[in-house]
């Protein structure tokens, strides 16, 4: 899960175990706040041989950093029987959450629709119902009301469908060899579109032979 603000945790599943890993990117513990732009010392040292390439991949570090971008890490190898950290870390003072678990993995552990609610009305800094929040925890379909009450500016299929429409090459495309019909229930196709658009099925006129009248 992304923040949208630097911070970010993963939780990866393999054969070998589970490894999660979090990252504050504010906190003293932090790559980029350490002298020497490594990972803080204890964090990942003890990771088993089994685990540690995930932290390797390119998804976990950045460019120009040349350490993975983690502040905090906890395994469960296959054949374990319990959780496992890192057991000499020194962390530094002066702050209830150093490693950034406790406000990164909060989720991971409450997963009442009340702390949901919470941890998205903070992200996004608008009310988020809790009612909303029940309906897509429980499972429930993602009705046209849910989708509003979780995005209020989300569009309707039939306003995203005449998006796409607009698109200036979307419509160079209809001009050509297709057509857009929102009332046409025969098989549909799937067209390239510009970057930025969602990828939506569209349907298109299959040529006519040329015995056919035009």
């Amino acid at each position: 899960m992304d923040s949208g603000s630097g911070d970010d945790f993963s939780v990866l599943f393999t054969p070998a175990g589970v490894l999660v890993r979090g990252f504050d990117h504010e906190l003293e513990m932090s790559p980029y706040g350490t002298d020497d732009e490594q990972v803080w010392p204890g964090v990942i040292d003890e990771v088993p041989a089994a685990l540690r390439p995930l932290l390797d991949d390119p998804t976990f570090v950045d460019e120009g950093l040349g350490a993975p971008r983690v502040t905090a890490c906890l395994w469960w190898e296959t054949r374990g029987s319990a959780w496992r950290t890192g057991s000499g870390i020194e962390f530094p003072s002066g702050s209830p959450d150093p490693d950034g678990s406790g406000h990164l993995f909060r989720l991971l552990t409450d997963r009442s629709p009340e702390a949901v609610q919470a941890h998205f009305e903070e992200d996004y800094g608008r009310p988020v119902p809790l009612d909303t929040v029940r309906h897509v925890l429980a499972g429930r379909p993602l009705t046209p009301e849910a989708a509003h009450g979780l995005n209020p500016a989300a569009l309707s299929d039939e306003a995203l469908l005449r998006r796409i429409a607009a698109d200036p090459e979307v419509e160079a495309y209809l001009a050509c060899d297709g057509e857009f019909d929102l009332t046409r229930t025969d098989p549909i196709e799937s067209i390239a579109l510009p970057a930025g658009l969602p990828v939506e099925p569209v349907a298109v006129r299959h040529p006519v032979s040329s015995s056919e009248p035009r």
